[in-house]
């Protein structure tokens, strides 16, 4: 038992040692077991990952697992980063942010700024483009930017007042498309791509302000 309890901290410090020589930073690896078929693996920060894995799943193959996957948290770590240097540009607390531009800190909260100025993008790109909703609500979320529901009623987050013009555009088409296609089929997105062709830049920028969406602003 002593034998295969030292050959299990070998295999993890190893394996942890590959991954850290590999991202270049010191890396922990949290481990959770449930009723579950496959291995999973998450990156939580520039530092932690998370390994979710079978009850019954040995910690050899676990710590293989992760071992395999060195190039892909390296990518992931990368991209962290980069998130995280963006996020550094913005100094809230002298300067207020809105449609990508930067202002003297204004007296108007962000929410008195997104409940006066979302709401005409909105109802211009609905009337332009041919859709609909019975009512707009603008209110924070750490989860979405925006949602449309089966009662037509458009939800928008209030950050998105500081995305610039044309990702505030690409989240608002993005839930009025759901007025045709409550889902993310194939049949979605090609809606969502005969209004902006570009569709797929837009989402893939609106990532680097997901920072926003933990963010409690006044």
């Amino acid at each position: 038992m002593q034998n295969l309890v030292n050959f299990q901290n070998h295999l993890r410090r190893t394996c942890l040692f590959d991954i850290i020589v590999i991202v270049k930073t010191n890396m922990s690896v949290k481990i959770e077991k449930s009723k579950r078929k496959t291995i999973s693996l998450q990156v939580l920060t520039i530092d932690a990952v998370l390994v979710k894995a079978p009850l019954k799943c040995g910690d050899k193959k676990i710590w293989e697992f992760v071992n395999s996957k060195k190039s892909w948290i390296a990518k992931q770590i990368e991209s962290l980063k980069k998130k995280q240097d963006f996020a550094k540009r913005f100094d809230f607390e002298n300067y207020t942010y809105l449609l990508g531009e930067i202002h003297e800190k204004q007296k108007l909260s962000y929410k008195q700024n997104a409940n006066k100025i979302l709401p005409k993008i909105a109802e211009d790109l609905a009337s332009r483009l041919g859709y609909c909703f019975s009512k707009l609500s603008i209110k924070p979320s750490k989860r979405r930017w925006g949602s449309y529901s089966s009662k037509k009623e458009l939800m928008l987050n209030i950050y998105c007042v500081i995305l610039p013009l044309n990702l505030v555009e690409y989240v608002i088409i993005h839930e009025l498309c759901h007025s045709k296609e409550m889902n993310h089929s194939p049949k979605f997105w090609k809606l969502v791509e005969k209004h902006l062709p570009n569709y797929k830049l837009r989402k893939k920028q609106l990532e680097n302000y997901s920072f926003l969406l933990n963010l409690k602003l006044t």
